[in-house]
């Protein structure tokens, strides 16, 4: 999605500006991340977004992509699309990078903030995103 951009500056004395800035620590980045009111319904909702758009891209919309879900016997959330995939140096910016985003430049597509894609934070210490490209 499309975020409109605005410059924004802070007052300090009413005579000067500064830019506003961020301190980025673990804090920071669990704020950012690990901050929903439902992880794990969170964490699954991004997932299933971003694999159908995944379909969407390769104009495979009407194709159903892969949710597992976790059991007893098989304790883990795994969601397979069919898409177009990604490559390994775009696979390491969007999920290693908050705030980098691939989907500014359109309306079609939801996010646009870059921490859908990091989900999976809020719930574990660690994942895997597997890309055939």
């Amino acid at each position: 999605m499309i975020i409109e951009s605005h410059n924004r500056n802070v007052v300090i004395s009413g005579l000067a500006t500064t830019k506003m800035q961020v301190e980025v620590d673990a804090q920071t980045i669990k704020n950012l991340i690990a901050n929903y009111s439902k992880p794990h319904e969170s964490c699954i909702r991004e997932l299933c977004v971003n694999a159908y758009e995944a379909h969407y891209l390769a104009g495979k919309a009407d194709e159903p992509f892969h949710l597992h879900v976790p059991t007893k016997l098989e304790p883990w959330v795994s969601v397979q699309d069919f898409g177009i995939g990604m490559s390994e140096n775009e696979i390491k910016e969007l999920y290693s990078v908050i705030g980098k985003s691939s989907k500014r430049d359109t309306n079609d597509l939801a996010g646009a903030f870059g921490v859908g894609s990091k989900a999976a934070y809020a719930i574990t210490n660690m994942f895997t995103s597997q890309s055939t490209y």
